[in-house]
């Protein structure tokens, strides 16, 4: 036992040096804190021992499967879709205007804004969610910014506004259907008074925030400027995302076409399994082993 102790041991501190990571981020996805890592390494831990080398030793065997096979990713096509998004964001980023685009899940709206964000660094990207009250969304757009983010509302709207005021930059908001009316009126003021584009993305029903249920709230809508609905990804822009991925297919990509039935997220998550299966199986892409990984699948 001692034996196996001291390997382990050995292996944590070998892995800590030779992957140049710290005892904290270890210690967060292990379930111990710094300090017992730390006596541990020091060989003056007096806890459950046993129980830390069961953990540490599936944690190292762990990251050697992750090393073998690690994360792939798709890269950026530029799809029907996405070409509408960057005509869109460049009209609100050249024309100080206020765009919305919306899109059911998986017509690669998130993808395309963050292509153009990284494509355009002075653009500023917020990707709210459920928990975004008015002030969650000022704060972070302060900090955005380059500000501490501290202040009460009225201090951080109008920070953000002098900072923005005539700086031609763009505030990109994906999932802007979970902001609050109380915010989006505000990010309407923001646009009035610093003079920069503002683009919206989220789901079809922004538009229904953006309007009221009986078109109540025309102050705010009536300032927008671009407005398009995405629709699913053309037979041609999944050929073409698979292609880039697997360039020899020899016609198997209607197989993907078939099941991904022009949902970008689901074509995602199918062309990777495809990929992981066809690696570990060490074998080509066939239209076998793109039904084998849609069974693993939802779609």
């Amino acid at each position: 036992m001692e034996k196996v102790k001291e390997n382990t041991l050995q292996q944590l501190a070998a892995y800590l040096e030779t992957h140049n990571v710290s005892i904290n981020r270890v210690s967060k996805q292990l379930g111990y804190s710094a300090a017992v890592l730390s006596q541990y390494l020091a060989g003056k831990y007096v806890g459950d021992n046993d129980k830390l080398e069961i953990t540490i030793a599936a944690y190292l065997q762990r990251q050697k499967e992750i090393e073998l096979m690690p994360k792939e990713s798709i890269p950026f096509t530029l799809t029907t879709n996405a070409k509408q998004v960057f005509a869109i964001a460049r009209m609100c980023h050249n024309e100080n205007e206020i765009g919305v685009i919306t899109g059911e899940a998986g017509t690669g709206k998130t993808r395309a804004i963050k292509e153009y964000s990284i494509k355009n660094p002075d653009v500023i990207l917020i990707e709210a969610d459920l928990s975004y009250t008015n002030k969650v969304f000022f704060r972070e757009l302060h900090k955005k910014l380059g500000m501490d983010g501290n202040g009460g509302i009225y201090d951080l709207f109008t920070d953000c506004c002098e900072r923005l005021k005539d700086s031609g930059r763009l505030v990109v908001i994906d999932e802007a259907e979970n902001l609050p009316y109380r915010s989006l009126d505000m990010i309407r003021r923001l646009y009035d008074k610093a003079g920069i584009g503002i683009l919206l993305v989220g789901l079809p029903r922004l538009i229904r925030n953006l309007t009221g249920r009986k078109g109540e709230f025309k102050q705010l809508y009536s300032r927008v400027g671009f407005a398009i609905n995405l629709e699913s990804l053309t037979d041609d822009d999944t050929k073409a995302i698979v292609t880039s991925v697997f360039p020899d297919l020899n016609g198997t990509s209607k197989v993907f076409c078939s099941l991904a039935k022009g949902n970008a997220r689901k074509l995602e998550k199918l062309i990777l399994r495809t990929g992981r299966i066809a690696k570990t199986s060490n074998s080509e892409v066939t239209e076998r082993t793109i039904n084998i990984a849609a069974e693993m699948l939802i779609l």
